[in-house]
């Protein structure tokens, strides 16, 4: 039947090619035929659609009486008018991914988008502090067993190089450390404290779910003193109270969907998931980051540091960046942003350390601020 499809499509091609760009003007000047051979199989020499800008593949050019097409009783062998159209038949019985009905399609999507737009609805919740509205389906528990696997891998990972507990950095990260859990609404984790001395590591600190920390010694000078120390570390213990690992994770078949979305649209096999992350999932993250910023700045705050120094700490920090990659292009703020959004929130810190309990710090910090904005 393809055989017979494909002879007619060559007599059609062949008695109308002069006459085509009459007839479909619009399509002729997308449209170039180019002869090629195919296997045995399936035919000879059969005429492909070549789109300028697009490989000459997926199928065989035939005739389907579909489109409305007015053609000459000669080629159709009656006396009235046959309506033809030029359609794909795919190779070695291979079907398209996806219908070519438009409104079967839209139909879909339509569907899965209304069971999508209720499912994300149902899962919203406010972010501790801040009281920003996100989507959350990870649980507290998850997040806490990965961490537990991370956790183990960086151990293995820097054996030789966590220093031990008698250490005066590892002594002075516990210290103000002590001090921030104290505000941080989570005294019941299972706080695990480490100082990675690895000359070949950038300056960095994290906290990885269930109250892992890990501080690189290189970030030290730069911390300089206490309050300075305490700026990063409430940012990183801050991630761990807005449970942004989770939301991060949360968010992940959101931007598989549209990545895959706009290959079915786009009829593309490119990989839009590079397209996706810089529309969506950068700017996510750095807002995660700001948010943290915030966070942190008024835990520290709650913990009596200077909220000032965080400035400075963040000035010193962009003077250590030799490189710092264009703003849109990074999951992380600039260091200038930080400083601009550090100072407009210095007044409500500085409010809040002034009427805070530095002595004792029985307040609990979460309780204290709730999800103030």
């Amino acid at each position: 039947m393809i055989r017979s499809y494909a002879r007619r499509g060559l007599r059609l091609w062949g008695a109308y090619e002069a006459q085509f760009g009459s007839v479909f003007p619009a399509l002729s000047r997308l449209v170039e035929p180019v002869t090629v051979s195919v296997s045995q199989s399936t035919c000879h020499n059969i005429r492909y659609l070549h789109t300028p800008g697009w490989s000459a593949h997926r199928g065989l050019f035939t005739t389907s009486r579909l489109n409305t097409a007015r053609v000459s009783p000669l080629f159709s062998g009656s006396r009235g008018s046959v309506k033809t159209y030029a359609t794909y038949r795919y190779f070695e019985g291979a079907r398209p991914f996806v219908s070519t009905d438009h409104r079967t399609l839209f139909k879909g999507v339509a569907v899965v988008g209304t069971i999508g737009g209720v499912f994300y609805v149902t899962h919203l919740e406010e972010t501790p502090v801040s009281g920003r509205r996100r989507f959350m389906i990870v649980s507290e528990g998850l997040e806490e067993r990965l961490g537990g696997y991370q956790y183990l891998q960086l151990l293995r990972q820097y054996r030789h190089s966590i220093l031990p507990d008698n250490h005066p950095a590892v002594i002075r990260v516990r210290n103000v450390m002590k001090r921030l859990i104290q505000v941080s609404g989570l005294p019941d984790v299972n706080w695990e404290i480490h100082v990675v001395n690895d000359p070949r590591e950038p300056p960095n600190a994290f906290v990885l779910p269930g109250g892992k920390v890990f501080v690189f010694s290189s970030i030290l000078p730069i911390c300089q003193d206490d309050d300075g120390l305490a700026t990063v570390l409430s940012h990183e213990t801050a991630h761990q109270i807005a449970r942004h690992i989770g939301e991060k994770l949360s968010q992940m078949p959101f931007y598989l969907f549209g990545s895959l979305l706009l290959q079915l649209l786009l009829g593309s096999s490119m990989d839009f998931s590079s397209l996706v992350a810089l529309l969506l999932e950068m700017p996510a993250s750095r807002q995660m980051e700001s948010e943290a910023d915030y966070i942190g700045l008024l835990m520290m705050s709650k913990a009596c540091f200077d909220p000032r120094k965080a400035v400075a700490f963040w000035g010193r920090m962009q003077r250590v960046e030799s490189v710092q990659p264009m703003e849109f292009l990074s999951t992380h703020p600039s260091s200038s942003t930080r400083i601009q959004q550090i100072t407009e929130w210095l007044p409500k810190a500085i409010q809040t350390r002034e009427t805070s309990d530095c002595y004792t710090m029985t307040n609990n910090f979460m309780d204290a601020f709730g999800f103030m904005r």
